[in-house]
């Protein structure tokens, strides 16, 4: 990877999403535990009785024995068995944990933040017991950092919300739950880049066409404006889309194309970005002639491609990629409300 590349990534703090990482589905009986978990920043596991020490798979058949003691009314050991391991032994700091509420009226997204599980003694779990508060003693500690409306949570998304299980591992939903956490990061070799379609009805095919035509045609533009510092290839664009009303358009690719793209993009058009501390330590090399192509652009009046996709943007609602770490969401009152009843 260029090295301005790696400045521009770090100085702006795009997220690199490491490719080893899992993501869970974690219940919290039936939504019931769904607050104590969100606002105390922690997951946890029932089934108390069966000590930490026999949980592994060595003593599986220990385990299934116990739990056929312990709680009969359970009709599937085996089931029970591998979500414990998952939870004790698989899950790993800096896994991404999905939490439904009741009746997955709202999802939260959130990160393991230690490799190893913690308890609560007897004391403690019969403290949070009198308060009507989850008194499971094997816990995880959490930073939960998105809170998503069911309504509004990616369709490809919804059926995770049929699974029942205590914990369930969900990769295969990996590459839409990243979309859902960052509209722009770094993923093994390549650069996603999500543009959010906001109107939400009649969308014409041929104006959504144009937009993503216009997006990946800016790699001609951005090596036609520079003096050869760029020599982007646009067949290293990829798309992907789902839009049937609102909803995303992803971008994938090269680092390199995709990073100017939409970096580019976000100075011409505006953004959550804020370039003056990048440039104002940098006036050649790509970085400067990034910055030149924006200031060109942005006061450009007769641009027919920024004329086009000025149109396009404001006509179909679009949300820009965002470049800025993520952060606990901020509940407001009413929606705590909600989230509590």
């Amino acid at each position: 990877m260029n090295k301005e590349v790696k400045l521009l990534l770090k100085t702006l703090k795009i997220p690199i999403v490491d490719e080893d990482r899992n993501y869970w589905l974690v219940r919290t009986n039936e939504g019931e535990y769904f607050q104590d978990f969100y606002f105390d920043n922690f997951i946890a596991i029932g089934f108390d009785a069966i000590p930490l020490n026999k949980i592994c798979q060595d003593q599986y058949l220990e385990m299934k024995q116990a739990i056929r003691e312990y709680y009969p009314e359970y009709a599937n050991p085996d089931l029970i068995v591998n979500q414990l391991v998952e939870f004790v032994h698989h899950m790993k700091k800096g896994d991404i944990v999905l939490l439904p509420s009741l009746n997955s009226a709202y999802i939260v997204i959130g990160e393991l933040l230690d490799d190893e599980m913690y308890l609560l003694n007897k004391v403690q779990s019969m403290e949070w017991a009198r308060e009507k508060r989850c008194p499971y003693i094997k816990r995880r500690r959490v930073k939960w950092y998105k809170y998503i409306k069911r309504e509004e949570l990616d369709v490809y998304l919804h059926s995770l919300l049929n699974i029942e299980q205590l914990v369930s591992n969900i990769n295969d939903y990996a590459s839409f739950i990243d979309r859902t956490l960052y509209s722009f990061y770094i993923k093994g070799d390549k650069a996603y880049s999500v543009f959010q379609v906001n109107k939400d009805y009649n969308i014409p095919a041929l104006e959504l066409s144009s937009l993503i035509y216009n997006i990946v045609s800016m790699v001609d533009k951005i090596n036609e404006l520079s003096d050869e510092e760029f020599n982007l290839n646009k067949k290293e664009i990829n798309v992907k889309i789902n839009v049937q009303s609102s909803g995303p358009i992803e971008l994938s690719g090269a680092i390199e194309t995709l990073v100017w793209v939409t970096v580019i993009l976000i100075g011409i058009f505006g953004g959550e970005i804020n370039f003056i501390h990048l440039f104002q330590f940098k006036t050649g090399g790509l970085i400067g002639a990034a910055k030149k192509i924006i200031e060109l652009l942005k006061n450009d009046k007769e641009d027919k491609w920024k004329e086009q996709m000025s149109y396009l943007l404001k006509e179909l609602k679009v949300e820009l990629p965002r470049i800025r770490r993520i952060k606990r969401p901020e509940i407001d009152n009413e929606e705590k409300k909600e989230v509590l009843d």
